[in-house]
């Protein structure tokens, strides 16, 4: 319970009755895409209770498709309501009864004789009434409680329509291939049987340790390694099973002929075609996730717009899974300016930092090119983003250097100070040389200004003159820390 208690539907936990009599007694699964998964008890019978999430329940065209299937090798519901806003479905729940947990021998004889072929005549009847199960896997298949020489195949999985986030939750190492480029029919379902097979001959899974993205381009250029111990007739269904062209893949008719022992051809003409990695960027392909990054940063204008677009989500996805998670919700952010330097960044490690399409890799360069600069609007924009002191923390540089960045950030989201004057500020912090060079005469400390002025006393007015001029002469001051002196000077001398 503790594992998914968050997550579960609003309204619902353990301990809770539904429909007046189902009480829920533990969690099995509380997201497996579309529902939470519960065992629950009416009169000391146990039972399994679906509870999908609001907006994940199945259509009223599917219901009544899984309503209209009669098998007795299918698993029924044995109910459905509405409680606190939320469909249900009660089915019957076998506890370790599952072809894994059950712990009964899995032999030729069994799987030719119970465990295929009911399995395959579920299976008809699903795709007879338009739907494909979706989840057809060890622990989804039932040993009767009438008897051990049939077996029940289990609930349905997500519908189709929640097929992009089941795939990412659970179930993935019984997907086929064709789900790289989103393609998930009946086929799907043989396939899952194919590897279902495998790990009922090894007990282990066929994908053991890899991910989702990993699974899928494995079983799209990997020759599967059929058991050797497995019978030549197993050998067989699991070829015909496991073929990559789900065209070609073997299905009901094929199954039932190779259980009756007539001989059926495996044929797999799947052509192993990575998914793309090539972006259309502003009516130009772009390849690559960092060739991607780096033309976002040099035409910002037209980036922003493709901040969370599905097409390059999938490129991600598919090329760089780790940055997946990351890159979506870097993507949430409104602030698109700043969710598209956090992307680029992400994207491209490499690439020096960019606001806007500004560089600002190098904190001194941006210091030096904005106090000479006619134009220092594009400056004072990533002053006011924050970017600036965040990727001088990223530099290494001294803590107390990036603090007074920050106070230059502040003083220019605050607006109305001198544009020159953040300039002069900023370079000064940032170079970390406190020298105002005044006639040729470099002064490091107002002593040092001092003692020039007394030398030169007889030219006191033009001194005088030229330091109110002066922006830099100001900045000066403030960084070596006499703000308060020249705020109660310039009160003194409002018409400076």
């Amino acid at each position: 319970m503790a594992d998914g208690a968050n997550k579960l539907p609003a309204g619902f936990s353990v301990g809770d009755t539904l429909a007046s009599r189902y009480v829920l007694k533990r969690v099995i699964n509380p997201d497996n895409g579309e529902a939470a998964l519960f065992v629950c008890e009416y009169d000391d019978f146990p039972f399994l209770a679906k509870v999908y999430f609001p907006g994940k329940e199945p259509s009223a065209e599917k219901t009544e498709k899984e309503k209209s299937m009669n098998s007795p090798y299918l698993v029924k519901k044995s109910d459905r309501f509405t409680c606190n806003g939320c469909s249900c479905e009660i089915m019957p729940f076998f506890n370790k009864a599952d072809l894994i947990s059950s712990g009964k021998a899995v032999n030729d004889k069994r799987l030719f004789e119970t465990i295929i072929p009911n399995v395959n005549e579920a299976l008809k009847v699903v795709h007879d009434s338009g739907l494909t199960h979706g989840n057809v896997k060890p622990t989804n298949i039932f040993y009767s409680p009438f008897g051990p020489d049939q077996v029940l195949l289990g609930d349905l999985g997500v519908d189709l329509a929640n097929i992009s986030e089941f795939t990412k939750q659970t179930g993935f190492a019984f997907l086929p291939p064709e789900n790289l480029k989103g393609i998930f029919g009946k086929e799907a379902d043989y396939w899952s049987l194919g590897i279902t097979l495998v790990m009922l001959v090894t007990g282990r899974g066929v994908f053991d340790g890899l991910n989702r993205k990993q699974m899928l381009k494995k079983a799209a250029t990997y020759d599967l390694e059929i058991p050797d111990k497995a019978s030549d007739k197993l050998k067989n269904i699991i070829r015909g099973l496991t073929v990559k062209d789900y065209k070609t893949r073997w299905g009901y008719d094929e199954i039932k002929k190779c259980l009756a022992g007539e001989d059926v051809p495996i044929v797999d003409e799947y052509v192993y075609e990575p998914p793309t990695d090539v972006y259309q960027f502003d009516g130009v392909p772009v390849k690559g996730l960092e060739n991607i990054a780096q033309a976002f940063a040099q035409n910002w204008s037209a980036a922003v717009s493709c901040v969370g677009d599905p097409a390059l989500l999938e490129i991600v996805d598919n090329y760089a899974e780790d940055k997946f998670p990351e890159v979506v919700a870097i993507c949430k952010n409104e602030d698109k300016d700043r969710a598209l330097f956090d992307l680029i960044s992400i994207l491209n490690p490499s690439l020096p930092p960019y606001w806007k399409g500004q560089e600002i890799g190098d904190i001194a360069q941006f210091a030096n090119e904005m106090a000479i600069a006619y134009d220092k609007d594009p400056f004072l924009d990533s002053l006011r983003s924050g970017i600036v002191s965040l990727v001088a923390q990223q530099r290494g540089m001294d803590s107390s250097v990036v603090d007074k960045i920050k106070s230059v950030e502040q003083e220019a989201a605050e607006g109305g100070g001198n544009e020159e004057m953040i300039a002069y500020k900023l370079n000064y912090y940032v170079s970390g040389d406190y020298t105002y060079d005044f006639r040729n005469t470099p002064c490091k400390s107002v002593a040092d200004l001092v003692q020039y002025i007394r030398a030169n006393v007889d030219n006191l007015d033009s001194i005088c003159a030229e330091f109110i001029d002066d922006t830099r002469f100001f900045a000066w001051l403030e960084v070596l820390g006499y703000s308060d002196e020249v705020k109660k000077w310039r009160a003194a001398h409002a018409m400076y």
